[in-house]
C-alpha cells in the first residue's frame, strides 16, 4: 500500500495541532510563573559570551521556546542591558536547550502508555486551574501541569497514527529517498510549522515505528534546525537594528551548523553508534541533534566578538524616529526648530488621545497596544530630549516660558498614556465577562468616554483662548463629576450584592484611572493650547 494511504490524516493533523497548542500553553505558563525573576537572571547570567551559552541553554531547556529567550535577550540588548556578544551566547545556547524535549520524550514518551500521564495532568491541571485565582502563582503552575498533559496526549496520537504505517508499509521503498530530501522536508516542514520540537516528536514517530531509517531522520532533522530560523528571519524584516542583527545571528549559525552536520552526517552516526550499538535508535537520534549543534557552540564560542562586530558592521546604528517635524530640523536652529516642535507637540494630542481610547477599548487599530504604547513612548521622549536642546540655546523669555509649558505637557501627557495602560489588562478581561453588572458598568464607562473624547477633540479646532479656557473647565468638571457618579454607582452594586469584593476593587481602579488619565490628558491639552499665563487660570 502507498505510504499516505497509510497515514490516519486526522488523528496524526489532530496530534500535532494539540502538540502545538500545548508547547504554547507551557511556555506561556513558565514565563508568567517566573516573571521578574527570570528577566534578572537572564541580565544577571549573559555578562560573557560563555554564561550566555549556558543561560541560553538553561532557560530554553526549561521553557522549550527558543525564540521566547531570544526575543527577550534582544529587547535587553535594545535596551543596553547586556551587550550584543553576550546576546549571541543565548542564542547558540538556546539551539541547543531546545534539543532537551527529544531527550524527554525518546527516553520517557516511547517507554510508556503516555495516556497514564496524559489524563491525569489535564484532569488536575484543568480543573485546579480554573478553581484558583488567575493571579495566583499556583494558577500558572496547573495550567503547565495541563499544558504538559496536552503535550503528552498530542504526542500519543502522532504515535497512534503512524502505527498502521509501521505495520503494512514496505520500508525498502523509502531507501532511496536519499538524505538531501530528507533535509529540504525538514527545512520546509518546520518553516510551515514553526516548531523544530514538532517536527522532532514526529520523526521520533516515524524512527520508532520504523518507517524512516536513523539516517534520513538524522538529515530531516538537520533540515528542522534550519527551518526554525525562517521564523526568526521574517521577524527581522523591517525591523531595528538588534533585531536585524539577531535574526541574521540565528541564521548564520544554524546555517553553518546544519551544513557542517550534513556533511559529517555519516561520521557522527558512526561514532554514536559505536558507543550506543544499534538497539537505541531514538537516543542516536537526539544524541546527534545535541551532538552537532555542541559542535557550532565550539566552532561559533571563540569567534563570538568578531561575530558580533561584523553584525555590527552591516547593521550599524540607524536612528530610530516617530517623529514627524523635529527630525527634520535642527535644534540649534532656533526659531525653525521652535516651530517644528510647536507641530509636533500639536500632534501629541491625537497621538495620545487614540493610545488611550486604544487601550480603554473604544477604538481599533491594526497594531497591538503594546505597540502603540511603546511606539509612542519612545515618541514623547524623543521630544522630550529635543526640548531640553532647545531650551540651552539662547532664545527670548517668552519662547522659554514656551518650551517649559511643552515638558510640562509631555509629562502630562506620559502619565495620561500610563494611566490608560494600567488598566487595559483589566477591561479585556472585563470585556468577557458574563457578569451583567459588569457588561452593564463597562458599557457605561466606554459611552462616557466616547463623549468626553470628542469634546476634547473639539478643543483643538478652537483658536479663542477664552473659548478653549471654558471647554477646558466645563470637560474637567464633567470629568470630576462622572468620577463621582460612577464610584457611587459602584458602591450601590457592591451594597445590593450585585458585586463581588476583588470586581468591587478592580472597578475603584478603574474609575479612578480613567479619571486620572482624562484629567492629565486636559492638564497637557492645557499647557499646549494656552499661554504660561492663562494656563495658571485654568
Amino acid at each position: 500500500m502507498d505510504f499516505w494511504e497509510l497515514i490516519d490524516y486526522w488523528k496524526f493533523i489532530g496530534g500535532l495541532g494539540l502538540f502545538l497548542l500545548a508547547m504554547s500553553i507551557v511556555e506561556s505558563s513558565l514565563i508568567d510563573l517566573s516573571g521578574r525573576s527570570f528577566k534578572k537572571f537572564l541580565i544577571e547570567y549573559t555578562k560573557t559570551p560563555l554564561r550566555g551559552v549556558l543561560t541560553g541553554t538553561a532557560t530554553t531547556s526549561i521553557l522549550q521556546s527558543s525564540s521566547v529567550v531570544t526575543l527577550m535577550v534582544l529587547s535587553f540588548v535594545g535596551a543596553g542591558l547586556i551587550e550584543m556578544r553576550s546576546a549571541l551566547g543565548v542564542i547558540f545556547g538556546s539551539n541547543l536547550g531546545t534539543t532537551f524535549t527529544g531527550w524527554i520524550v525518546a527516553t520517557i514518551g516511547f517507554k510508556i502508555d503516555l495516556n497514564l500521564l496524559a489524563y491525569p495532568l489535564i484532569g488536575i491541571g484543568s480543573l485546579l486551574h480554573s478553581l484558583i485565582s488567575k493571579e495566583s502563582k499556583w494558577s500558572h503552575f496547573f495550567k503547565f501541569l495541563a499544558g504538559l498533559g496536552l503535550l503528552f496526549l498530542g504526542l500519543d496520537f502522532m504515535k497512534l497514527a503512524m502505527a498502521s504505517v509501521s505495520q503494512n508499509f514496505n520500508v525498502s521503498e523509502l531507501i532511496d529517498f536519499g538524505t538531501l530530501r530528507y533535509f529540504v522536508f525538514g527545512f520546509v516542514f518546520t518553516a510551515i510549522i514553526q516548531s523544530s520540537s514538532a517536527t522532532m516528536m514526529i520523526t521520533l514517530s516515524a524512527l520508532n515505528a520504523d518507517i524512516i531509517s536513523i539516517h534520513g531522520a538524522a538529515a530531516l532533522i538537520i533540515g528542522a534546525d534550519l527551518g526554525t530560523t525562517i521564523t526568526t528571519l521574517l521577524g527581522g524584516i523591517g525591523g531595528s537594528r538588534e533585531k536585524k542583527q539577531t535574526s541574521l545571528a540565528h541564521f548564520i549559525f544554524n546555517f553553518v551548523t546544519d551544513i557542517i552536520a550534513l556533511v559529517l552526517i555519516k561520521p557522527l552516526l558512526l561514532f554514536i553508534n559505536y558507543i550506543l550499538g544499534s538497539q537505541e535508535p531514538l537516543i542516536s537520534l537526539v544524541l546527534f541533534h545535541s551532538m552537532f549543534n555542541f559542535l557550532g557552540i565550539l566552532l561559533f564560542l571563540p569567534f563570538t566578538k568578531p561575530f558580533a562586530n561584523l553584525l555590527d558592521k552591516y547593521f550599524g546604528p540607524v536612528e530610530k524616529t516617530f517623529t514627524k517635524y523635529i527630525q527634520k530640523v535642527n535644534p540649534q536652529m532656533s526659531e525653525a526648530a521652535i516651530e517644528a516642535l510647536n507641530k509636533e507637540i500639536f500632534l501629541l494630542i491625537d497621538d495620545v488621545m487614540s493610545c488611550n481610547l486604544q487601550a480603554f477599548l473604544i477604538k481599533d487599530i491594526p497594531k497591538s497596544f503594546k505597540e502603540t504604547y511603546e511606539q509612542l513612548k519612545e515618541k514623547l521622549s524623543e521630544v522630550f530630549s529635543y526640548t531640553l536642546v532647545l531650551q540651552e540655546q539662547p532664545v527670548q523669555k517668552e519662547i522659554a516660558k514656551r518650551l517649559g509649558q511643552h515638558l510640562k505637557s509631555l509629562d502630562y501627557f506620559s502619565r495620561s498614556i500610563k494611566s490608560a495602560k494600567d488598566i487595559h489588562h483589566n477591561l479585556i478581561y472585563f470585556e468577557n465577562s458574563a457578569d451583567s453588572t459588569i457588561v452593564k458598568t463597562q458599557e457605561s464607562y466606554n459611552k462616557n468616554l466616547e463623549q468626553i473624547y470628542t469634546s476634547i477633540k473639539s478643543i483643538t479646532q478652537l483658536e479663542n483662548e477664552h473659548s478653549i479656557i471654558e471647554k477646558i473647565i466645563e470637560l474637567k468638571s464633567i470629568n470630576n463629576r462622572q468620577y463621582e457618579v460612577n464610584m457611587n454607582e459602584i458602591y450601590n452594586y457592591f451594597k445590593t450584592q450585585k458585586l463581588s469584593e476583588s470586581n468591587l476593587a478592580s472597578l475603584l481602579n478603574i474609575n479612578r484611572e480613567i479619571y486620572s488619565s482624562t484629567e492629565t490628558l486636559l492638564l497637557g491639552i492645557k499647557e499646549v493650547m494656552l499661554s504660561a499665563d492663562q494656563a495658571v487660570e485654568v
